[in-house]
């Protein structure tokens, strides 16, 4: 029998390493918490990064926490405990595991957090480089056909748009383009009259997640979003935008998308990132940033 949340003892505990095989019983954690990853985007982060987690004595998984490789900043995310075992310091222990890593590599490290952990964070030594706004369509809107020079971009383009990601985030995702044009559902967008411009679509668990979106303009970002919006099949859709981009983010409200939660991109003192962020317009996630 579970005990009841909150009476959790650490000592209920081992501590183990996550591999790509057990994917499915890491998406039962971010399923519980309402998240939309599935389980490729777990293998995906367990395979080339390195995950952390928990097992009770029952020996079900009931924490974890994730850090993947981006050059030289650790993407931290992923950060679970299911509820019959919170009250037990797990994702506690799970972060100072992971920045204890970090610290003695020298490398940076970013993440995306939630209200709740804005603050927990900050006490860690993050600041907030920018908040991002999760803008959800649950209604389909109308769309008016296929947007004029938009096309479908290829696998063997994957180098050129490795380099997009690199310039436009500041980070080496280098692998993770190469898996995201690698998946069989994903619908990767470029506008032909933009050379900055790339968009991806793929599916979650709950609904389309649109992005990375990169572009020169609002416009260029809109016709993309559009063609996006005529490809997912009247799903809900997630597009988490940079508040900057105020005016796309207009766009969005009047196509019928309205504000879920927001997200704050944080990052340690000594993190640098230099990218270019007028052109970063949505990002592929806060499992991937």
């Amino acid at each position: 029998m579970r005990k009841p949340s909150g009476s959790a003892d650490r000592s209920d505990f081992r501590q183990v390493r996550l591999l790509p095989q057990q994917s499915q019983e890491a998406l039962a954690l971010s399923a519980e918490a309402g998240w939309n990853q599935t389980a490729e985007d777990w293998r995906i982060m367990l395979q080339h990064g390195s995950g952390v987690g928990f097992r009770n004595r029952q020996g079900e998984l009931v924490a974890s926490i994730v850090s993947l490789p981006y050059g030289n900043v650790d993407w931290i995310a992923m950060l679970l405990t299911r509820r019959d075992s919170r009250g037990a310091g797990l994702g506690t222990r799970l972060f100072d595991i992971a920045l204890d890593t970090v610290r003695k590599s020298g490398r940076g490290a970013a993440l995306d957090a939630t209200p709740l952990g804005k603050p927990i964070y900050e006490r860690h030594g993050f600041h907030s480089v920018t908040v991002l706004r999760r803008m959800e369509l649950r209604t389909p809107a109308e769309t008016h056909g296929a947007a004029h020079g938009i096309q479908a971009v290829e696998a063997p383009h994957t180098a050129a748009l490795a380099e997009l990601d690199t310039g436009v985030l500041g980070l080496d995702r280098r692998w993770l383009i190469a898996e995201l044009v690698r998946q069989p559902q994903l619908v990767m967008l470029t506008d032909v009259s933009d050379p900055d411009s790339l968009l991806a679509l793929r599916r979650g668990r709950i609904a389309y997640q649109l992005g990375p979106l990169y572009a020169g303009s609002p416009e260029s970002a809109m016709r993309l979003t559009a063609a996006a919006m005529a490809t997912s099949a009247e799903q809900p859709l997630f597009v988490d935008v940079p508040e900057r981009q105020a005016e796309y983010l207009g766009r969005l409200a009047s196509l019928g998308f309205r504000e879920q939660r927001e997200f704050t991109r944080m990052a340690l003192s000594h993190t640098t990132c230099t990218g270019r962020p007028e052109a970063f317009y949505a990002m592929a996630g806060p499992e991937f940033g």
